[in-house]
């Protein structure tokens, strides 16, 4: 819309209004465009969202590989590396400052970016952003990495799990116009294990201490079951992780990122034994997340993983096992893979500062730090 539009909508003076204008141009999170003529006259000048303005940084650290992304207000990864995750979250912290400063000189508009979103395949204390445990990335546990990322590149971190991004993703990506989505559980069935996340009123739910919430895969189903890493027997993960599915199937065969993909395939065209150990995976699938429905009572529950490739032979198993009149799950499989999700969550929460609701004190901080940004990049 134009300035006049906005001016009307608001009830703001059309002066209060230019005046906004020129400082959301300067901060490049508006620009404006003449758009199409209707009729005769000159073509008006509309506002329009700078999709490549405010710009961020998106990290997903993943077992074996690291993503890091750019992106801006319009969400749309960018720029993109990938390389070997490192054992030492240090030698991780000096790759994504040469990252930072190599699309710095790349980019012809003069980036300063403005935060860095990381998604961490462990539990993280969210308002610290310090690593808890990392299973998969031992050396990570008890790392300060938000501040040691902020030390090193001069911008603000956020560090989160990977799940609780990929709910943050579902989120934003579904858009309250589309789904209306406010409280849901996202649910990633992995290789090794099975993580979630817990999206209500729509913010992401990190228990009360804000370390964990959503740890789906540790809910025991029997406890006289095989020993978990957690140190309890007979967690949910160990019965529907794709690992435990191969297993059921090709017991003597050792576990690869292809064994599940193969498997699947196998079942697709009649091999009855590939059919039996999904259908078992489904059934185990089915008591998991009825139990989830009984104590959150969601909306829908997203599930993700490589088990969503075999849908259409296990679905009607997970959605009817455990399902009674009063106990119906509603599932959704997730829009995109879980390692979409992961670095789409991480540009999401890096751009949340900005597009989500202010609390009381917060606005004028991150407006003092921005403007201060500006300031000593306009003076080199």
């Amino acid at each position: 819309m134009s300035r006049l539009d906005l001016a009307k909508q608001t009830g703001f003076s059309c002066s209060n209004v230019s005046e906004i204008v020129e400082e959301l141009v300067v901060d490049r999170l508006v620009v404006e465009k003449k758009a199409k003529t209707e009729g005769r006259g000159r073509a008006p000048i509309h506002l329009f969202i700078d999709k490549e303005g405010y710009p961020v940084l998106g990290v997903s650290i993943r077992p074996t590989q690291t993503t890091i992304v750019l992106s801006g207000l319009g969400g749309q990864l960018r720029t993109r590396s990938d390389f070997p995750t490192p054992q030492d979250p240090r030698a991780l912290v000096k790759r994504i400052q040469s990252a930072l400063r190599s699309l710095s000189r790349d980019d012809l508009r003069g980036a300063v970016f403005h935060k860095i979103g990381i998604s961490v395949p462990g539990t993280v204390h969210a308002p610290t952003g310090r690593v808890l445990f990392a299973p998969t990335l031992p050396d990570y546990s008890g790392f300060p990495l938000a501040a040691e990322v902020s030390r090193s590149t001069g911008v603000p971190a956020i560090v989160e799990n990977d799940c609780n991004l990929g709910a943050f993703a579902e989120l934003w990506l579904s858009g309250v116009e589309v789904l209306n989505l406010d409280a849901f559980v996202f649910v990633e069935i992995g290789d090794l294990g099975v993580g979630g996340g817990i999206i209500m009123n729509r913010e992401v739910y990190r228990g009360h201490d804000q370390r964990f919430a959503g740890e789906f895969g540790h809910m025991v189903l029997d406890p006289f079951g095989p020993l978990c890493g957690c140190g309890r027997r007979g967690c949910w993960e160990l019965m529907v992780c794709d690992r435990a599915t191969c297993a059921r199937y090709e017991p003597s065969q050792p576990f690869h990122p292809d064994s599940m993909p193969r498997m699947i395939q196998h079942a697709a065209t009649g091999d009855r034994r590939a059919l039996a150990a999904l259908t078992t995976t489904a059934e185990y699938l089915s008591a998991g997340l009825s139990n989830i429905v009984c104590a959150l009572n969601p909306q829908v529950i997203i599930v993700s993983g490589q088990i969503t490739n075999a849908w259409d032979l296990v679905g009607s198993t997970v959605l009817e096992k455990f399902a009674t009149e009063s106990i119906r799950l509603d599932i959704r499989l997730a829009r995109l893979t879980a390692e979409e999700l992961f670095i789409h969550g991480a540009v999401a929460v890096a751009l949340s500062s900005l597009f989500g609701r202010p609390k009381l004190g917060i606005l004028s901080q991150f407006a003092t730090v921005d403007r201060d940004k500006r300031t000593r990049n306009s003076l080199g």
